[in-house]
């Protein structure tokens, strides 16, 4: 068990990633986090205009454009040894994420305004 474990701990030996088919999996990888980022910033951009629209900022708006800021497709290779399959789970769900903030920037409910003063 010991030797199984140093084994796939050990630099590169388990996620190497070369032979035939190798270069279109990291293709595809680039792919899907160039897509997941694009939507991960049109998502924010929905969120924001309906946030101003609703006249509700704040709160998850600024978790949300991290979200855009911080996407693996700006910071993980797809050519480093596992043939992008960090860049893809991680790009799902860095977008998936910014898609619930927009779903929170919908559905949160409205803040009440305060009473008027009035002349009595």
């Amino acid at each position: 068990m010991r030797a199984l474990f140093l084994f796939l701990a050990s630099s590169g030996a388990a996620l190497a990633c070369s032979g035939p088919g190798a270069a279109d999996l990291i293709h595809r990888a680039e792919l899907l986090g160039l897509l997941g980022h694009g939507l991960a910033v049109v998502t924010m951009v929905g969120a924001t205009w309906l946030s101003v629209r609703r006249k509700v900022i704040g709160g998850p708006l600024g978790a949300g454009w991290f979200l855009v800021v911080a996407h693996p497709n700006l910071w993980t290779s797809a050519t480093g040894g596992d043939c992008g399959q960090q860049l893809e789970v991680s790009s799902l769900l860095f977008t998936g994420l910014t898609v619930g903030v927009l779903a929170w920037s919908a559905f949160r409910p409205l803040k009440a305004d305060p009473p008027a003063a009035t002349d009595a």
